[in-house]
């Protein structure tokens, strides 16, 4: 689990201990099992190989690492190359490189599953207005794992390895309350906290979703919408090209 020090990552890591999972955390800020930057590789691959040999084959790997912050394509010139690399490094790179260390032992025993955290900026329902003007970068980082899934699952998913996105709304978390703190200059009311989704109830979802099994949904970007039931929609796995579509780009799916 990545990006577990606090906030959602701590809550899923906690959801998944509940189900009986032995989990391993890792965070850039002190407070998880390991201090790892994934945008480093080195850092990566030894965190990997030391949660391998006191624990095990990796069966669940939770990529939920992540960074955030106001930038717009109306900005500073001066701004533009660390305000890319920021979102990027974190958001983008640091997924890659927990995939590409993971997935080769869970294809080699046959079964494992990747559960990448998304943003709801990328599957807003048409009746559901998007008004963020200013997370250019970030929205960038983030639709870029979409291609990571696709690609992922097209050369795993027919090996037994399942991997899903899940990309909900507003949930709370620090991250949330200091934009809020930054677009209004207070802090946020109750009212306001108490219209926001809970971490733990994310987290119950992403255990619902690892215990469908081997044969559960794969290539999927699970939407979460604020003020929405929180729930899996049905799924049936096919074989069938161009079955199942995916944030308008059809996937194909693995062959039984």
């Amino acid at each position: 689990m990545t990006g577990a020090a606090r906030g959602l990552g701590a809550a899923f890591a906690q959801s998944l201990r509940d189900a009986g999972g032995t989990v391993v955390t890792c965070d850039v800020l002190p407070g998880a099992d390991a201090v790892v930057d994934v945008s480093k590789a080195d850092q990566v691959k030894a965190f990997v190989d030391d949660v391998t040999r006191k624990h095990g084959p990796i069966g669940i790997a939770v990529l939920n690492a992540g960074v955030c912050k106001f930038t717009s394509v109306l900005g500073p010139w001066e701004d533009v190359e660390s305000d890319f690399d920021f979102h990027i490094a974190t958001n983008l790179r640091g997924v890659f490189l927990c995939g590409r260390a993971v997935l080769p032992g869970m294809v080699e025993r046959g079964k494992g599953n990747v559960v990448i955290i998304g943003t709801d900026h990328l599957c807003r329902p048409a009746d559901f207005a998007y008004t963020a003007g200013v997370l250019d970068a970030y929205d960038a980082s983030k639709w870029g794992l979409m291609g990571l899934v696709n690609a992922w699952v097209n050369a795993v998913g027919s090996k037994g390895v399942r991997v899903n996105s899940i990309s909900m709304g507003a949930t709370d978390s620090e991250m949330l309350r200091g934009f809020t703190r930054v677009t209004s200059g207070k802090e946020p009311t109750p009212e306001a906290i108490a219209s926001w989704m809970r971490p733990e109830q994310i987290g119950a979802l992403m255990v619902e979703m690892l215990e469908e099994g081997p044969n559960g949904r794969t290539s999927t970007n699970v939407p979460v919408i604020v003020g929405r039931p929180i729930k899996l929609e049905p799924w049936t796995p096919s074989s069938v090209p161009n079955t199942h579509p995916y944030l308008g780009v059809q996937l194909l799916q693995p062959r039984t």
